[in-house]
C-alpha cells in the first residue's frame, strides 16, 4: 500500500507541470503504412549527384490512401511494403521524412517488463514503476524549469531527490536498510555536486562542448546556463549509479549483522568494506564503458583522424574534457559512497559494545 501511495504522490506532483511543454508544431505529422513499392530509380540531383527514389503507395491513419515519390538520402535504406513512416506535411505537400520505430520500441519494452515482473515479482513492477516516475520527473519537471531560465543545477537537485526517495522506496519497499541508502545517496550527491563545481572552475568548462549543447545555446543562449546544465546532467548520471552502490552497500551490512549479531560496529565496519571494494572496482568501470559507449562513434572519428592533429588537441577538446570531468567527478562520488554507506549502516545496524 505504501508503494501504492507514493506512486500516486509522485503522479500527483509532477504530472501537472506537462501543461505547456510541448508547444503545437505549425507543420502536420502523420504516420502511414507503405502498401506498395510501384517504382524505383536513379534521378540527377540538384548538385548533379545520383539520387535514388521511390514511388510508394501510402495509407494513411485515417484510411486516405496517397502515392508519392520518396527520395532517398545519403546511404539510406529502401522502403519496403510493410513497413511504417512519418510523414510532414511542408507547403501542403507530404514527403517522408522517417521510419515509424515506436511499435518495435514498445515490444521490446513490453518484453522486458514482463521479464522483470517474472524474475523479480513486486519488487520488479515497484522499479519498473519507479523507473516511469523518473522519466515523467526529468521531462515534466526538470526539462520544464530549465528551459524557463530557472537554475538548472537546483532545478536537478529537487527532482534528484524526488526520484531517489520515488525509485528506491518502490523498488526496495521502506525499512532501515533503505533509509541508510537514501541518507547515504542524497549525501554523495552533494559531494559529487561540490566535486563537479570545483573542477568546472578550475579547468574553465562552459557546458558547450557537445554538438547538441552549442546547438541548443543558438536559440536559448540567453535563457539556460550552459555551465549549470553540465553540473546537472553529472547529478543525473551519477545517481543512477549511486542508488545501487548504496543500496547493495547497506543490504551487505545488515545481513551481516543478521548473520552474526555479535557483530559490533567496527567489525561490520570491516567485513562490509571488504564486499565494497569489489564493488567500487566494478562500477567505476562500468561508468566510464557506459560514456565511453555512447562516445564511441566520436572516438572512431578520432582514430580515423588521428594523423591530421596531435593527441594532446584531440584530448583538450571541450566534448573530450567534458566526458572526462563526468567520469572523474562521477567516479569520485561512487568510491566516497562506499565508506559512507558502510559507515552509517554499521552505526544502526552494528551491536553497541
Amino acid at each position: 500500500m505504501k508503494r501504492v501511495l507514493l506512486a500516486g504522490l509522485g503522479l500527483f506532483l509532477f504530472f501537472g507541470t506537462a501543461k505547456g511543454v510541448w508547444a503545437q508544431n505549425k507543420e502536420d505529422f502523420y504516420k502511414a503504412e507503405v502498401l506498395r513499392v510501384e517504382e524505383e530509380g536513379e534521378q540527377i540531383g540538384d548538385f548533379g549527384e545520383e539520387m535514388k527514389y521511390q514511388w510508394l503507395l501510402l495509407r494513411l491513419e485515417d484510411g486516405e490512401r496517397k502515392t508519392i515519390k520518396h527520395l532517398l538520402g545519403f546511404e539510406e535504406k529502401e522502403l519496403k511494403e510493410g513497413e511504417k513512416v512519418v510523414l510532414l506535411r511542408m507547403d501542403g505537400e507530404l514527403i517522408i521524412i522517417d521510419r515509424y520505430r515506436l511499435d518495435g520500441v514498445g515490444n521490446i519494452a513490453i518484453g522486458l517488463a514482463i521479464i522483470v515482473i517474472v524474475i523479480a515479482g513486486w519488487r520488479g513492477m515497484g522499479s519498473l514503476l519507479g523507473m516511469g516516475l523518473s522519466l515523467l520527473i526529468i521531462i515534466l519537471f526538470i526539462v520544464p524549469r530549465i528551459v524557463s531560465g530557472e537554475s538548472p543545477l537546483q532545478t536537478t537537485i529537487v527532482g534528484s531527490m524526488a526520484i531517489l526517495l520515488l525509485t528506491i522506496f518502490l523498488s526496495h519497499g521502506v525499512n532501515k536498510k533503505i533509509t541508510v541508502a537514501v541518507v547515504a545517496t542524497f549525501a554523495c550527491l552533494v559531494l559529487a555536486g561540490v566535486l563537479s563545481f570545483l573542477f568546472v572552475k578550475l579547468i574553465g568548462i562552459d557546458g558547450l562542448g557537445s554538438e547538441e549543447a552549442f546547438s541548443l545555446s543558438l536559440g536559448f543562449g540567453e535563457r539556460i546556463n550552459f555551465e549549470g546544465l553540465y553540473l546537472a546532467s553529472i547529478i543525473i548520471g551519477t545517481l543512477g549509479v549511486l542508488d545501487d552502490v548504496t543500496v547493495a552497500q547497506s543490504a551487505t551490512v545488515f545481513e551481516l549483522a543478521e548473520a552474526n549479531k555479535k557483530l559490533g560496529k567496527w567489525e561490520l565496519f570491516k567485513r562490509g568494506m571488504r564486499v565494497g571494494k569489489e564493488h567500487v572496482a566494478s562500477m567505476i568501470n562500468t561508468l566510464v564503458l557506459a560514456y565511453a559507449g555512447s562516445s564511441l562513434v566520436l572516438f572512431l572519428l578520432f582514430y580515423i583522424n588521428r594523423d591530421s592533429q596531435p593527441v594532446w588537441v584531440v584530448l583538450n577538446s571541450g566534448l573530450i574534457v567534458e566526458e572526462i570531468v563526468r567520469s572523474l567527478a562521477g567516479s569520485l562520488a561512487i568510491i566516497m559512497a562506499v565508506p559512507l554507506t558502510t559507515i552509517m549502516a554499521a552505526q544502526v545496524f552494528g551491536k553497541r559494545k
